[in-house]
């Protein structure tokens, strides 16, 4: 029963442990396997993660100095956002526009991330304080040389994104 169990699952569930034997040597194996597991974060979620932290602290300027000095945000649109903005003066521009057309509300859920050897995919969920508009955005990030060096922005309701940063109140 346990074998079986062991099969459909990676990590031993409460159910697989209760009804278990007690000496069970593939559960003990298992279990001592878990234990010994380190979770260790890919490079370029670090990175990431370093980013946002300055990024979170209201430094701009010393968040772009984590990409590439000819990096391209590419936002497709529609809205006042479209476009491409190229280099870290054009990023800088990009998140000052974006703190101004929401009155400084810009405010992203963080719903997910995931990192690999050349980029960092990001979700988020936009919202105004009274829920009225949302929408979720998710940001590929290319890497290159240990530099961001493209992001691309993917919005699952374009038209709720323009709303949104066409809120007058203060937006998050």
């Amino acid at each position: 029963m346990v074998a079986n169990a062991l099969k459909s699952t990676s990590v031993p569930s409460a159910s697989l442990l209760a009804t278990s034997t007690p000496n069970d040597p593939v559960l003990d194996s298992l279990i001592r396997r878990c234990r010994e597991v380190k979770l260790v974060m890919h490079p370029n979620e670090e990175l990431f993660r370093r980013l946002l932290e300055v990024w979170g602290s209201g430094d701009r300027e010393g968040a772009a100095r984590f990409f590439a000095e000819d990096a391209v945000f590419h936002h497709p649109g529609p809205g006042p956002l479209q476009g491409d903005h190229r280099g870290r003066d054009g990023i800088v521009r990009f998140w000052a526009e974006q703190d101004r057309l929401t009155g400084g509300g810009f405010r992203p859920e963080f719903l997910g991330l995931v990192a690999d050897d050349e980029r960092v995919y990001l979700l988020v969920r936009f919202a105004t304080a009274d829920e009225s508009i949302s929408f979720h955005r998710a940001v590929v990030y290319d890497i290159e040389d240990g530099e961001f060096a493209a992001a691309r922005f993917f919005e699952d309701d374009p038209e709720a994104a323009v709303a949104f940063f066409s809120a007058p109140q203060g937006s998050g």
